[in-house]
């Protein structure tokens, strides 16, 4: 368990709102904090209108006979790319 300091009005506000709501005041923070988090399992934040449109452009460049990349072909150019940043963050 742990203690969390808030202002005391806004401590008050969040008693109230908890017996308002038949909760305790942990479960009433808890919950409050959950609904800001974002969910591990759902990624549909991250696919705004431009990353559609950004994929969408991809898919039919390649489905137009664009340049398409071998896993081998990925994984050496994720090595060099690490390789370049690992070397260009040392201290």
């Amino acid at each position: 368990m742990h203690a969390v300091q808030i202002p005391d009005p806004l401590f008050i506000e969040a008693q109230r709102a908890a017996l308002a709501n038949g909760m305790s005041l942990e479960e009433f923070v808890a919950d409050a904090v959950q609904l800001h988090l974002p969910d591990p399992e759902n990624f549909d934040h991250r696919f705004t209108p431009e990353v559609i449109a950004h994929l969408d452009r991809i898919a039919a460049d390649i489905d137009s006979g664009g340049k398409t990349y071998s896993p081998l072909e990925v994984d050496e150019m994720l090595l060099a790319t690490k390789k370049a940043w690992l070397a260009n963050h040392q201290s």
